[in-house]
């Protein structure tokens, strides 16, 4: 089987019935293409936010029909500016999530996760930056926490049993982490390769405190 579908100049708001804040998808246009062998979606679109302020995201998922058990799956990512604060209506409609009910800043970057058939995800994160994060309480506006900028990037890869880090860093206002190695993907005080020890034996990590 073969065959495309093309959609262009696609709009959608989306209100908060509660806040009557509005997000828009606008600029959208995306494409499907199916062959023999996979099918490949790509999109592209801005976000706008309410009172101002929007971000461009884009990206392309690839399906692999070849596998007859589980189907390889490639999904890349790049997003400029992209308002977080859309998270706010996920945060309303499933409230055991804890995400913050009003949460703001932007993100850029890029994401790759591919799912091969064997169903162990290689996840890479290429120039994620987060800035201006901060949550606050609706019901005062009061700012619970926040932080300037945070910033991630390198691969995880998952194996039986293990995880392999590479290149993997992680930089906030106040800390930072670097990880390079594999690691047991799980944590317990009797094995040999999983315990906190063997964890923290691949670690390089240096913290900066500022307090008030």
């Amino acid at each position: 089987p073969s065959g495309s579908v093309q959609i262009l100049g696609l709009h959608i708001d989306v209100t908060d019935a509660v806040t009557e804040s509005t997000w828009s998808l606008k600029q959208s246009n995306a494409s499907v293409q199916i062959d023999a062998k996979e099918l490949t979606s790509t999109w592209q679109g801005v976000l706008s936010q309410p009172g101002g302020g929007e971000g461009s995201l884009q990206g392309e998922t690839i399906v692999g029909w070849a596998s007859e058990t589980m189907m390889p799956i490639t999904l890349k990512i790049d997003a400029d500016s992209l308002p977080i604060s859309i998270l706010s209506l996920a945060a309303r409609r499933f409230p055991e999530s804890e995400l913050p009910a009003s949460i703001t800043g932007d993100l850029s970057g890029s994401a790759t996760v591919k799912m091969p058939s064997s169903g162990y995800p290689h996840v890479s994160l290429r120039k994620i930056e987060l800035r201006g994060l901060a949550a606050f309480d609706p019901s005062n506006g009061n700012r619970l926490w926040g932080n300037e900028l945070t910033q991630l990037d390198g691969d995880w890869i998952w194996h039986p049993g293990q995880i392999v880090a590479r290149q993997v860093s992680a930089k906030t206002d106040f800390a930072s982490v670097a990880l390079n190695g594999t690691f047991s993907d799980s944590i317990s005080l009797a094995g040999a390769g999983s315990n906190p020890l063997a964890w923290l034996d691949r670690v390089d990590a240096t913290a900066d405190m500022h307090i008030d």
